[in-house]
Protein backbone atom coordinates (compact mmCIF):
# COMPACT_ATOMS: atom_id res chain seq x y z
CA UNK A 1 0.00 0.00 0.00
CA UNK A 2 1.20 3.25 -1.18
CA UNK A 3 1.31 5.82 1.58
CA UNK A 4 -0.06 9.08 1.25
CA UNK A 5 1.73 12.32 -0.15
CA UNK A 6 3.19 14.25 2.58
CA UNK A 7 0.82 16.93 2.06
CA UNK A 8 -2.15 15.08 3.18
CA UNK A 9 -2.95 13.40 6.80
CA UNK A 10 -2.62 9.79 7.23
CA UNK A 11 -6.60 8.32 7.37
CA UNK A 12 -7.76 7.98 10.85
CA UNK A 13 -9.01 4.06 9.54
CA UNK A 14 -9.91 2.46 12.54
CA UNK A 15 -9.08 5.08 15.32
CA UNK A 16 -12.30 6.23 16.99
CA UNK A 17 -12.50 9.95 18.52
CA UNK A 18 -12.15 9.57 22.28
CA UNK A 19 -14.09 10.77 25.53
CA UNK A 20 -10.98 13.26 26.05
CA UNK A 21 -12.14 14.89 22.60
CA UNK A 22 -15.72 14.49 23.39
CA UNK A 23 -15.05 16.50 26.50
CA UNK A 24 -13.25 19.43 25.44
CA UNK A 25 -15.57 19.58 22.61
CA UNK A 26 -18.63 20.00 24.77
CA UNK A 27 -16.65 22.38 27.13
CA UNK A 28 -15.93 24.91 24.02
CA UNK A 29 -20.08 24.50 23.72
CA UNK A 30 -20.63 25.74 27.65
CA UNK A 31 -18.22 27.93 27.29
CA UNK A 32 -20.11 29.42 23.79
CA UNK A 33 -16.66 29.20 22.16
CA UNK A 34 -17.13 29.01 18.36
CA UNK A 35 -12.90 29.62 17.57
CA UNK A 36 -12.02 26.75 20.12
CA UNK A 37 -14.46 24.33 18.67
CA UNK A 38 -13.81 24.79 15.21
CA UNK A 39 -10.23 24.84 16.28
CA UNK A 40 -10.64 21.45 17.68
CA UNK A 41 -12.45 20.21 14.73
CA UNK A 42 -10.15 21.93 12.58
CA UNK A 43 -7.66 19.72 14.13
CA UNK A 44 -9.19 16.24 13.60
CA UNK A 45 -9.06 16.73 10.32
CA UNK A 46 -5.87 17.68 10.28
CA UNK A 47 -5.22 14.22 12.19
CA UNK A 48 -6.71 12.99 9.45
CA UNK A 49 -10.00 12.30 10.60
CA UNK A 50 -12.83 12.69 8.01
CA UNK A 51 -15.61 15.25 7.83
CA UNK A 52 -18.29 12.41 8.06
CA UNK A 53 -16.16 10.74 11.30
CA UNK A 54 -16.42 14.70 13.01
CA UNK A 55 -20.06 15.36 12.10
CA UNK A 56 -21.48 11.95 13.63
CA UNK A 57 -18.89 10.99 15.96
CA UNK A 58 -18.25 14.15 17.72
CA UNK A 59 -20.75 17.29 16.95
CA UNK A 60 -24.00 14.87 16.95
CA UNK A 61 -22.85 12.95 20.46
CA UNK A 62 -22.00 16.34 21.56
CA UNK A 63 -25.57 17.60 20.24
CA UNK A 64 -27.34 14.31 21.95
CA UNK A 65 -25.32 15.48 25.51
CA UNK A 66 -26.53 18.91 25.07
CA UNK A 67 -30.16 18.27 24.60
CA UNK A 68 -29.24 15.22 28.12
CA UNK A 69 -28.22 18.75 29.64
CA UNK A 70 -31.22 20.84 28.63
CA UNK A 71 -34.19 17.75 29.50
CA UNK A 72 -32.95 17.36 32.79
CA UNK A 73 -32.35 21.21 34.04
CA UNK A 74 -28.45 20.94 33.92
CA UNK A 75 -28.55 23.89 31.42
CA UNK A 76 -30.79 26.63 30.65
CA UNK A 77 -32.79 27.31 27.12
CA UNK A 78 -30.16 30.20 26.66
CA UNK A 79 -27.23 27.76 27.08
CA UNK A 80 -28.66 24.70 24.74
CA UNK A 81 -29.45 27.28 22.55
CA UNK A 82 -25.89 29.21 22.52
CA UNK A 83 -24.30 25.70 22.83
CA UNK A 84 -26.33 24.23 19.47
CA UNK A 85 -25.26 27.55 18.03
CA UNK A 86 -21.67 26.50 18.01
CA UNK A 87 -21.94 23.38 16.88
CA UNK A 88 -23.81 24.92 13.72
CA UNK A 89 -21.08 27.36 13.34
CA UNK A 90 -18.62 23.95 13.37
CA UNK A 91 -20.59 22.27 10.73
CA UNK A 92 -20.53 25.29 8.73
CA UNK A 93 -17.06 25.16 8.89
CA UNK A 94 -16.45 21.62 8.08
CA UNK A 95 -18.73 21.88 5.03
CA UNK A 96 -16.74 25.05 3.50
CA UNK A 97 -13.71 21.97 3.63
CA UNK A 98 -15.27 20.15 1.44
CA UNK A 99 -16.20 22.56 -1.37
CA UNK A 100 -19.29 23.42 -3.21
CA UNK A 101 -21.53 21.67 -5.94
CA UNK A 102 -23.00 23.38 -8.83
CA UNK A 103 -26.91 24.07 -8.52
CA UNK A 104 -27.41 21.82 -10.90
CA UNK A 105 -25.27 19.13 -10.12
CA UNK A 106 -27.63 17.92 -7.15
Amino acid sequence: MTPPPPDRPTPAAGRRIGPETLAAYLDHLDAADRSGAVALARGLLADGFSVADVLVDLVAVAQREVGRRWLTGSWSVAQEHAATHVSEQVVDALGATVGHRDAGTW
